[in-house]
């Protein structure tokens, strides 16, 4: 290549330089490096089973090969992604085909499996030619059930292991009423869930279990009853989907009240944070932190405050805007309290005593300005007009 370069633009000082003569040698060099060619890597057939510690196969594993010699591909996002990837199928079984090289293997186990969500095979040469890349699971077989209110086992719910060392996570989901875990000797925690299959029943953190041998171990999912009743304005019970959520350092529960407003919730003993979340976004929702359990007790919560009503307008004409966003917005989270204009441009909301907020007012009619009004305070039930202006020409 370098001498055909060299011929091509190596002309005598002071001979003529036609446009010709430099298409033709244009020409020259490109037709020089076509006849190059680049040697193409020989291929690589790769195949291996999935199976677990007993040979049972794995199917829906996924395997993903990344090319240490080669700069690995990106996404648009910027994400690093295989060379090349697969599942395995039924009989824990793949097959792949990717250039000959080095190779570190990356295999992620099927989702609530039990099995360790990541293992990797580090620096494997693969081909030229059939290759064989086979992995089994190893270690502790863990299995249980979760155990709710009255001593009943339940049958639906998650658990989440994570520990070592190495570090280890997996999720198993139950079946027939069991989770099933195949991990490493260590020592573990357990995030035992019962999901909103079972609304009121508890997640709990179990943290530094150990395992030596195969082990079946059953996790309470209980506590003590906490049950009460949600009032809205007037004093009268919220019968719509309130959730009640319940926040402690190793356990977590929701549920949503019933038509009556009433909710019912098994907590273990200690303090709590309560959120208050109403369906009916106008009211604003309640936050009550520092709540101690230390037996079953009542629990009522009041979403009643400070009512603000009225109309929005357009400052050009005064007429009502419909389909007006709007909102107050507190300093932090859940003071929030949202809804829209209704035809005749009228709103309602319900936000906490005394706080300080900002109104904010967003069109979905063209041709209006959004708007903010900060820092007003809820002092008494008021009813004001408030105003939006015609966006400019």
């Amino acid at each position: 290549m370098a001498p055909r370069i060299a011929r091509v633009w190596g002309w005598k000082r002071g001979a003529p330089r036609t446009l010709t003569a430099t298409l033709l040698a244009l020409a020259a060099l490109t037709l020089s490096c076509s006849e190059i060619a680049t040697k193409p890597r020989a291929l690589a057939q790769v195949t291996g089973v999935i199976q677990d510690r007993d040979g049972t196969p794995i199917a829906g594993a996924t395997v993903q090969f990344f090319d240490v010699r080669e700069a690995p591909p990106v996404n648009i996002f910027g994400d690093i992604g295989p060379t090349a990837w697969t599942t395995t199928e039924p009989n824990g079984a793949y097959s792949v085909q990717l250039a000959a090289g080095v190779y570190d293997v990356d295999i992620y186990a099927p989702d609530f499996s039990g099995y360790p969500y990541w293992v990797r095979l580090s620096g494997l040469t693969l081909g030229p030619g059939q290759a064989t890349v086979n992995h089994r699971y190893g270690g502790i077989r863990v299995t249980g059930r979760l155990i709710g209110p009255g001593g009943a086992a339940l049958s639906y719910g998650e658990v989440y292991a994570y520990g070592g060392p190495p570090y280890v996570s997996a999720r198993s989901r139950l079946r027939n009423g069991f989770f099933s875990f195949l991990l490493p000797a260590g020592s573990y925690s357990f995030d035992a869930n019962p999901t909103s299959a079972n609304p009121g029943i508890p997640a709990i953190r179990y943290a530094g279990v150990e395992f030596a041998s195969d082990t079946t171990i059953d996790l309470s999912v209980d506590g003590l009853e906490v049950s009460g009743t949600v009032f809205g304005p007037g004093g009268v019970p919220v019968g719509r989907n309130v959730t009640v959520y319940a926040q402690a350092p190793r356990a977590w529960c929701s549920v949503s009240t019933g038509p009556d407003g009433r909710y019912l919730l098994h907590l273990p003993a200690g303090e709590y944070e309560f959120r208050v979340l109403p369906a009916d976004g106008y009211i604003m929702g309640l936050l009550y932190p520092g709540t101690i359990v230390t037996v079953p007790q009542t629990l009522d919560f009041d979403l009643s405050g400070v009512e603000w009503t009225g109309t929005v307008r357009l400052t050009t004409t005064n007429q009502p805007v419909p389909s007006v966003s709007i909102s107050a917005r507190g300093l932090r989270w859940p003071d929030v309290a949202g809804t829209s204009t209704d035809q005749a441009g009228q709103f309602r909301l319900v936000v906490r005593p005394n706080g300080f907020y900002d109104i904010r007012l967003s069109s979905g009619t063209p041709g209006i300005v959004s708007r903010e009004i900060q820092g007003v305070q809820a002092l008494n039930d008021s009813t004001f007009d408030l105003y939006v202006a015609p966006a400019t020409p």
